[in-house]
């Protein structure tokens, strides 16, 4: 065959634009994918920050609530004392000194016992919270690490299908043509 005819053969084949169609969506649609794996990555470790932040406001508002009720408890506390203390001071006697004395360590115990519990479950929630953020965090980094390094073989593979696709459409058609014109 000559040069001419050669090189007509290889630049019209009718095959390579379907070929090339069918293997430019399949490339389009793994980017597509790997872009949304990414984005669905991102969102749901965004997601769990944002109710990370919404539930340590949540813990904020509640220990706001609990000073308030130290406060107003402080107040009646304060009170009680005044009246107590008017009294012993009335009758001022080393005992009243010492019952003062442990009035008072003993309401600071019981507000210590009482705040103790909170601050702890508080305190574990965090930690918590925290190792599963930080879990979270390298999971998603190793699956984008590993997509990645299946990224490149997958690539080379795609190239490598898509060459040998175009190459058996190409002899398909040529044993077509040469068919059809051994038939004419």
């Amino acid at each position: 065959m000559s040069q001419k005819a050669k090189q007509k053969n290889e630049t019209n084949h009718v095959t390579d634009t379907l070929v090339e169609t069918l293997w430019d969506q399949y490339e389009g649609a793994l980017a597509r994918y790997r872009t949304q794996t990414d984005e669905r990555y991102d969102a749901y470790l965004n997601a769990f920050k944002q109710t990370r932040k919404f539930n340590q406001d949540y813990r904020e508002t509640l220990k706001g609530f609990y000073q308030e009720a130290r406060n107003t408890n402080k107040e009646v506390y304060n009170g009680i004392t005044s009246n107590i203390t008017e009294r012993l001071q009335r009758e001022p006697s080393e005992k009243s000194k010492e019952v003062q004395n442990q009035w008072r360590d003993v309401t600071s115990r019981l507000e210590e016992i009482s705040l103790t519990p909170m601050k702890q479950m508080f305190d574990m929630i965090n930690r918590v919270e925290d190792r599963i953020e930080q879990n979270t965090e390298q999971y998603i980094n190793y699956r984008r690490n590993r997509r990645k390094a299946w990224a490149s073989l997958t690539d080379e593979y795609i190239q490598y299908a898509r060459t040998q696709n175009i190459n058996a459409a190409r002899r398909l058609e040529n044993s077509f043509r040469t068919l059809v014109n051994t038939g004419s």
